[in-house]
C-alpha cells in the first residue's frame, strides 16, 4: 500500500531533557512510521503519515511529548487537494519551538520541528 500524499516530520530535541510521547493520533490518514516513545536529549526522531489508499482526504493529526515540566505539541494538516499544508508547533514552560527545513507545499512534504530551552 502506498500513499499519494505523505508528511514526514523530524523532531529535534534540543531541550536538554528527554521527551516522552504522550499522544499520537490521526483524524485522517495512517501512520507509515510511528513516533518513537522517547526522544533523548540532543537526539531526533522522524515519523511519517500519509493518506489512506483511495481516500480523497489528506492527513491530519497531532503528536504531543512531555518532559522537564514542558508540553511539546505538533499539529499538522496535509490536505488532499490544493489546500496549503499547515504544521503548528508549541512548547510550554521554559521551552520554545521553531520550524526548519520547510518543504511543506509538495505531495510528499517534510519539515523539522526543533524544541529548545529558552
Amino acid at each position: 500500500m502506498s500513499s499519494t500524499r505523505t508528511i514526514e516530520i523530524t523532531v529535534q530535541n534540543s531541550t536538554g531533557v528527554d521527551l516522552s510521547l504522550n499522544e499520537h493520533s490521526l483524524k485522517h490518514g495512517k501512520w507509515l512510521h510511528n513516533p518513537d516513545g522517547t526522544i533523548g536529549a540532543g537526539r531526533s526522531n522522524t515519523w511519517k503519515a500519509g493518506n489512506r489508499e483511495g481516500a480523497l482526504v489528506g492527513t491530519t493529526g497531532k503528536v504531543v511529548y512531555a518532559g522537564g515540566g514542558g508540553v511539546f505539541t505538533i499539529e499538522f494538516d496535509h490536505p488532499y487537494g490544493s489546500g496549503k499544508t499547515v504544521v503548528g508547533h508549541s512548547a510550554t514552560g521554559h521551552f520554545s519551538s521553531k520550524l526548519e527545513n520547510d518543504n511543506l507545499q509538495h505531495h510528499h512534504c517534510s519539515c523539522t520541528i526543533e524544541f529548545y530551552r529558552q
